[in-house]
């Protein structure tokens, strides 16, 4: 990083990074009865109060169904299917069909919240052709009708141990709330990429979405800012991620991408029985690097008017792409990497100040900015000058994003329930 001087002056506004020491949740093993303890070497901050976890949510009466969990269809087989009874009551499951070229009548037994996986005999149809399966059954006290349909492509016939998963194949099912519309696009895929990840360590474990939470496992639901107590939190079967926080200048900002997908896989972890990991770079240790996702400012200014506003990061050095742009395109201003606010009081009276002038690190007379700034240093943060000779309010929004680098975490091996 080249550092050079810039002789002009005056004026601004904003505060540095704050530092934090963050703690993914309250450390437990969620099945157990201390759920809602914090453990003795869990450090809260002096002004921050210790928060007890939300009540646990009563479901809604259950429904009445039954669910195909996976198939898995053959032409002469060997086939098999996996189906579930999502209500209490118990069922009778009385008929499998295939289309219309292969229906199989024989009672079974499926009790209520249960799970049973059925091999089908010499299944027929085409190869290759989707056909829609049905299941139907009956309540066992009500003789309420159920049924459950999918679209299954039948597949050519293959050995037995090809065909069929290990009998030791565990399916969890999950319900997440709908994201936010202040949260960033990339949080959609935070739960499934880390349903993957446990997927990929533990291969006879299986995740699943599912339509409402009353079908599902364990629930996750979305927090706006935990505030600097913990950015998650698992208390049972109901899994609380946050979004982001407020830590920096007191304006929220959403974390990465990297760092959701980590708080994320961090508590399916606890809900599957893991506590917190002495190794550093386990996902289950019981605190993580945080990183802001693109951060949105926007500043009002006048003529010949000078901003410096601070770059939010815990990293001691950090590589930010930042685009600006003006409500005025005619109108030019500069733009500088600096390494603290000292700069902009350097510039305030007068004197010559410091900045980065590495590519990417400032721009003198722009129209726009765009560029990327590497390894700039906790404390930094941006001064712009604005070459405006109107007496005209002008407003500048500015897109900051921090890089973040994928962690490659350790996935633990999932303890038998």
């Amino acid at each position: 990083m080249v550092i050079a001087l810039a002789g002009l002056g005056v004026t601004a506004y904003v505060l540095l990074n704050p530092e934090s020491i963050y703690s993914l949740d309250s450390a437990f093993a969620p099945l157990n009865d201390q759920a809602n303890q914090l453990p003795n070497n869990f450090n809260i901050p002096q002004d921050i109060p210790k928060d007890t976890p939300p009540d646990p949510i009563t479901p809604p009466p259950s429904p009445i169904g039954i669910r195909i969990i996976e198939a898995q269809i053959h032409v002469g087989g060997p086939s098999h299917l996996t189906i579930e009874n999502i209500g209490n009551e118990p069922l009778m499951v009385h008929t499998i069909a295939l289309g219309e070229e292969w229906v199989w009548t024989e009672e079974f037994y499926l009790p209520g919240r249960d799970r049973d996986k059925i091999t089908l005999p010499n299944v027929t149809g085409t190869a290759g052709s989707a056909y829609l399966l049905q299941i139907n059954g009956t309540t066992t006290t009500t003789k309420e009708q159920v049924s459950a349909q999918a679209s299954i492509k039948l597949q050519d016939p293959v050995e037995t141990s090809e065909a069929l998963p290990p009998d030791s194949t565990v399916i969890y099912h999950y319900y997440a709330d709908p994201i936010p519309s202040y949260a960033k696009e990339y949080a959609r895929d935070a739960v499934s990429e880390a349903t993957a990840a446990w997927e990929s360590k533990n291969p006879n474990v299986k995740f699943y979405p599912t339509s409402s939470p009353q079908e599902a496992d364990f629930y996750i639901q979305w927090v706006r800012d935990y505030g600097q107590q913990h950015v998650g939190w698992a208390y049972g079967s109901m899994l609380q991620i946050g979004l982001g926080d407020s830590a920096c200048k007191d304006q929220w900002a959403p974390f990465s991408a990297v760092t959701l997908r980590q708080i994320v896989t961090h508590e399916i972890g606890h809900y599957l029985g893991l506590g917190h990991s002495p190794n550093i770079n386990n996902v289950m240790y019981e605190s993580t690097k945080l990183t802001y996702g693109q951060i949105t400012e926007e500043l009002t200014t006048s003529e010949y008017y000078r901003h410096f506003t601070g770059l939010c990061s815990r990293d001691q050095v950090t590589t930010y792409t930042i685009e600006l742009t003006t409500s005025s395109p005619s109108e030019r201003f500069d733009v500088y990497f600096v390494p603290s606010s000292e700069s902009y009081y350097e510039a305030m009276k007068g004197e010559s100040f410091t900045y980065f002038s590495d590519k990417g690190c400032f721009g003198k007379g722009q129209l726009s900015f765009e560029g990327t700034c590497e390894n700039v240093p906790i404390g930094a943060g941006l001064l712009i000058i604005n070459h405006q000779e109107s007496r005209s309010l002008e407003k500048f929004t500015i897109r900051i994003t921090p890089l973040d680098v994928e962690r490659n975490y350790d996935i633990p091996l999932i303890p038998e329930r």
